[in-house]
């Protein structure tokens, strides 16, 4: 579900909304098989330690659990005007008790990590499962690097290697590899996920202790948003993301705290500053620089 810069992406999610609500019987069972997936969860944050054995079992949890998270947020979305209200009361319902549940989980996998392998909390982001399980950590330079920026293809990480030379190593051609920026005008394209129009002060927020900077009246600039953002984002003014779909973590809470949003701006962290004074004009998925 999670397609990202897919045009596609929002007729995607409406075949699976039209073919839910066909076979509300198979939706339902979707949400019994979701929640004993969460009581697992939930027995395994209480019992978990610090080993590759309860790491690989919790991330294996996860990948099967996910997309079930992803259908009933998607559901309990886009269901308010096109499906019956027994279908999006399940689902409105599941996601606002099992939602923080991921996400708790989530953390503790990122601290078992963080006691199994000491000092990689600052490069967890950047390690594949693979290396975690197979404890075949990179060198901390090689990780620098890979903070810096990296190409993820095939399951492997590549550091250190423009668009081209890329390119020639793997025989491939990437498409669409100009960046979304309209030049001189200071204007970065994205995608409405709430309506409305917002000026403010930017604050970037890539790692989790950058969240505390955020003040009352800024916008709110990251790659993504989680649970863990919500009191940031309850004193920023608007938001704007790199990814995203119009069921992610900053669409839903945009329209539940009535808050101005783009979404899918790819280069938002990138080319915005601390400080920079824009205007989110979500009402046309566009982000002004102001100065």
């Amino acid at each position: 579900m999670d397609i990202y810069y897919d045009e596609e992406n929002d007729k995607q999610e409406r075949r699976l909304v039209s073919y839910f609500e066909k076979r509300p019987n198979k939706f339902r069972r979707l949400l019994e098989d979701y929640k004993k997936d969460c009581k697992k969860q939930a027995y395994l944050i209480e019992t978990a330690t610090a080993t590759v054995e309860d790491i690989a079992e919790i991330y294996k949890l996860h990948v099967k659990s996910w997309p079930k998270l992803r259908a009933i947020e998607c559901l309990g979305e886009m269901c308010k005007d096109s499906c019956s209200n027994v279908i999006f009361r399940l689902a409105l319902m599941t996601r606002r008790k099992t939602a923080e549940m991921e996400w708790d989980s989530y953390n503790n996998l990122l601290r078992l990590i963080d006691k199994f392998l000491p000092g990689s909390k600052n490069f967890v982001g950047v390690l594949t499962i693979e290396e975690i399980l197979n404890k075949s950590i990179p060198s901390k330079s090689e990780l620098g690097k890979r903070k810096n920026e990296y190409i993820n293809y095939e399951g492997n990480l590549y550091t250190g290697l423009a668009t081209r030379q890329f390119e020639k190593l793997k025989r491939i051609k990437i498409l669409n590899k100009e960046k979304v920026f309209w030049g001189n005008k200071g204007i970065i394209k994205g995608v409405s996920a709430m309506n409305g129009k917002a000026t403010g002060k930017v604050r970037v927020v890539i790692e989790n202790d950058q969240m505390a900077k955020v003040k009352k009246g800024e916008v709110l600039v990251a790659p993504m948003t989680t649970p863990d953002h919500i009191i940031a984002m309850k004193k920023a003014v608007a938001f704007v993301t790199d990814e995203g779909g119009i069921t992610c973590h900053a669409a839903i809470m945009a329209r539940e705290m009535g808050k101005p949003c783009v979404i899918g701006a790819k280069i938002a962290t990138q080319v915005l500053k601390d400080g920079d004074l824009i205007e989110v004009d979500a009402d046309n998925g566009l982000v002004k620089i102001l100065k």
